[in-house]
């Protein structure tokens, strides 16, 4: 059972103990990206809250506006 099960291992990622983890390095065209679409959702959900918020949070039924 032990040989198979480490037989099986072989496709891991090697894994060393009490080494620090390496950082991802992106490309700056994916930090950019991101940071776009980010600003983008913060200020669509500004939006929305600012359009339906009575609706969002029960205060008002949403068949009234």
């Amino acid at each position: 059972m032990r040989q198979s099960l480490l037989r099986l291992n072989h496709h891991a990622a090697r894994y060393v103990r009490n080494q620090p983890v390496a950082p991802p390095n992106p490309k700056a065209i994916h930090v950019f990206v991101s940071k776009a679409i980010g600003g983008f959702m913060s200020f669509w959900i500004c939006y929305r809250l600012r359009e339906d918020g009575q609706v969002i949070f029960g205060l008002k039924h949403p068949w009234e506006h």
